[in-house]
């Protein structure tokens, strides 16, 4: 039966709020760069309520404390823009530009996001109940004691350039998540994925807890149960041959090279490039049967 590839979550939410501006006082106007600051760090974590909560919470603390009781006018009203002054209980946000990084783990923000989800399938799901649900993965099986995960592949998987997807391939990918130079947002930590933390520091040279047993299988070996294990080893899934060409431990250099070329897994898109910015056409879907997986085609 035709299987659909496409999880991607809800785009809505990444809009975000850049930087959110009350009246201030020329004196006394610290508390507004104590907000901007908190806010986009938020941001830069794609954690928008949060991001909305910590501006109002801030704001009013910061209110109480540096103004008066009642209206406080702009110290330069000349400078207020005319369209500004025509609007009534406007609230006025911005949204951060495109960057171009369509890589699953190493995208910045939400445009970027919003297309990787659905160019890159993951391995293992959620249904509209939170329940996991085989995407890339065949199958799962976890030990009775909820520390060893087995994934197969589906059979005859590819990539976007039509190379086969490889259980090697998801040991390549959360190698790299456990890089000690990976900064993405992507926290692998809690997996416990057993020798995971002396590739991290240097101690070893590869992870002891990913044990490819074929083309199409994989065993993960943690060192504990962990309720978000199987959601995080069941991410997306990066090509070894492609990413990993010129892979070094601590040097991730080679990988970010290619985040505006990516090899994908999901839906066809055609990305063109037109006087430095990048355009993402409407995706055309191929086929949706487990045998030949939704292609991602790319032009510059």
């Amino acid at each position: 039966m035709p299987v659909s590839l496409l999880d991607s979550p809800p785009a809505a939410h990444y809009s975000a709020i850049n930087f959110v501006t009350f009246n201030q006082r020329t004196d006394k106007g610290q508390w507004v760069s104590r907000i901007k600051n908190k806010i986009n760090k938020l941001l830069q974590k794609r954690l928008t309520p949060l991001a909305i909560a910590c501006a109002v919470g801030l704001a009013f603390s910061a209110q109480a404390e540096s103004l008066t009781e009642g209206i406080t006018p702009a110290t330069d009203a000349s400078q207020v823009p005319a369209a500004a002054k025509l609007r009534k209980d406007t609230v006025v946000a911005g949204i951060l530009e495109p960057q171009g990084n369509f890589n699953p783990y190493l995208f910045t923000n939400g445009w970027d996001e919003n297309v990787t989800d659905v160019i890159f399938t993951r391995l293992i799901g959620l249904d509209s109940q939170g329940k996991p649900v085989a995407r890339l993965a065949e199958s799962w099986q976890i030990s009775p004691d909820n520390r060893v995960y087995t994934l197969k592949l589906r059979p005859n998987l590819v990539y976007s350039d039509g190379s086969p997807i490889k259980a090697e391939d998801i040991a390549f990918t959360l190698t790299l998540l456990h890089d000690p130079a990976y900064d993405g947002d992507t926290d692998i930590a809690p997996a416990h994925i057993q020798g995971g933390a002396e590739y991290q520091n240097g101690t070893a040279t590869s992870i002891s807890g990913l044990k490819v047993i074929d083309d199409r299988t994989i065993q993960i070996t943690t060192t504990q149960p962990g309720a978000t294990t199987l959601q995080l080893i069941g991410g997306p899934v990066l090509s070894k041959a492609y990413y990993g060409k010129d892979y070094q431990r601590g040097k991730l250099e080679s990988v970010r090279a290619l985040n505006g070329k990516p090899l994908a897994t999901g839906l066809i898109f055609t990305i063109s490039t037109c006087r430095g910015r990048r355009s993402v056409s409407t995706p055309t879907r191929t086929s949706t049967s487990v045998s030949q997986p939704w292609r991602a085609l790319f032009t510059a």
